[in-house]
C-alpha cells in the first residue's frame, strides 16, 4: 500500500475516534477503499445524466443564442465593479 493510502487511513480512524464514533459504524469502502456489492459511481453518474440533457437540447449552433454585443464594446478595466484583478 503506498504511503499516501496508509496516511489516509490513519487520519480517517483518527478522525472517527475523535467523533465517538466506531469503525463498525461507517461502510467498508469508506475506510478500505474496496467496495462490495453494490457499488455506484455517483458523481459520473450525474454527470452523464447531465451531459444527456445537454446534447438532447434544442440549441444547435451558436446564432440561437442571443447576442451580447454591450460586453464586447465595455471599455471599464478589470474589477470596476469592485472585484478583485
Amino acid at each position: 500500500m503506498t504511503d499516501i493510502l496508509i496516511k489516509t487511513r490513519q487520519f480517517l480512524a483518527k478522525a472517527v475516534h475523535l467523533a465517538g464514533l466506531s469503525t463498525n459504524d461507517m461502510p467498508m469502502r469508506d475506510i478500505t477503499g474496496e467496495c462490495e456489492g453494490e457499488c455506484r459511481n455517483r458523481v459520473r453518474e450525474g454527470e452523464l445524466r447531465r451531459q444527456k440533457e445537454i446534447n438532447l437540447s434544442a440549441v444547435e449552433e451558436i446564432g440561437a443564442f442571443p447576442s451580447v454585443k454591450g460586453a464586447f464594446t465595455r471599455n471599464e478595466p478589470p474589477g470596476f465593479l469592485g472585484g478583485h484583478v
